[in-house]
């Protein structure tokens, strides 16, 4: 069974629809009557940790319990490169914030 984030609007994340999209996929229009929805992602994770379905991961967030082999992948990831998080210069720049921003930039370099 599937583990769906419900949200009230179309996300900008990829959801199941869009996921079976990409790769051309057909799910049969019964399969879908044992699914689960949560409204929250850490729900979410929380019932595939529970061994209740199977969820969308996102990078960044599912990481570390993948690398622990509390989640394992089910499938081929989706790339998004237009998605992602965005870091976006000060109005009025600090030498705090070229810190912070000089370490976040070298965090995430780190982890790719």
């Amino acid at each position: 069974r599937l583990i769906h984030l419900d949200t009230p609007m179309p996300p900008p994340w990829f959801d199941w629809r869009r996921y079976f999209t990409e790769f051309s996929a057909v799910r049969d229009a019964h399969a879908g009557q044992g699914d689960i929805s949560f409204n929250t992602y850490s729900l979410v994770v929380q019932a595939a940790l529970s061994e209740q379905g199977v969820a969308l991961g996102w990078m960044g967030l599912v990481d570390t319990l993948l690398s622990a082999r509390m989640l394992v992948e089910a499938g081929p990831p989706l790339e998004a490169p237009d998605r992602g998080y965005w870091l976006i210069p000060a109005r009025s720049p600090s030498a705090h914030n070229e810190r912070l921003s000089a370490w976040l930039v070298d965090e995430v370099r780190g982890n790719v």
